[in-house]
């Protein structure tokens, strides 16, 4: 008798952001990139990460990193994600692509990210596939999510939905409608380091 149930498989970890695992990490591309610098505050007693698109002093003894950050379809958990960049290695492989007349840009195509080693030792290989269309369902997924990856830089949720005014007023209108109907009366008014690239539009 097996420990576990045959075809077991270990759930997974979830989340909105995609994280590097041992092995395979294969994604699609899905968005152009933002790109920043990339520190820790951690006066608060856990660390916060604080996203700037200048370069700044460091906030301690750490050293600020050069990031890049856009959308993927992660295939391993068949999630739409946030992925981070700091690593040098990975940034250079995707940009050496990116000017390449025969890849281009890395929104045509998948790669797979394979980790290896571990601590200092840690390598990663970046391995694009032939370029193909984005798959249909990816496609359907993906849509109305409104990901607004400008909000790294706020310390805010990319993922978080936001109603813009005229969603708002049209919302707003349609309860005061509702209200009406049923006979209600008041209510409130509605208010409204390495790459030198500074942009890096895939």
């Amino acid at each position: 008798m097996s420990f576990l149930p045959k075809d077991y498989e270990k759930p997974a970890s979830g989340g909105n952001y995609m994280k590097l695992e041992q092995g395979d990490n294969k994604l699609r591309i899905m968005s152009d990139a933002i790109v920043g610098w990339l520190d820790w505050d951690k006066t608060t007693g856990k660390p916060v990460p604080v996203r700037t698109k200048e370069k700044q002093a460091p906030l301690g003894e750490g050293k600020v990193k050069h990031f890049w950050a856009f959308i993927v379809f992660d295939y391993n958990e068949k999630r739409i994600k946030i992925l981070e960049v700091t690593q040098s290695g990975i940034q250079n492989t995707i940009f050496s692509l990116h000017n390449d007349e025969q890849w281009g840009s890395p929104l045509n195509y998948d790669i797979n990210v394979v980790r290896s080693g571990e601590n200092l030792e840690t390598k990663y290989q970046v391995l694009p596939s032939p370029p193909k269309e984005v798959a249909e369902d990816i496609k359907e997924l993906y849509k109305g999510m409104n990901i607004d990856l400008e909000e790294l830089f706020n310390g805010g949720d990319p993922f978080e939905k936001k109603i813009s005014a005229s969603e708002g007023m049209t919302t707003g209108i349609q309860k005061a409608k509702g209200n009406q109907a049923l006979g209600m009366t008041g209510g409130s008014p509605l208010t409204e380091g390495e790459i030198d690239a500074s942009n890096i539009q895939f």
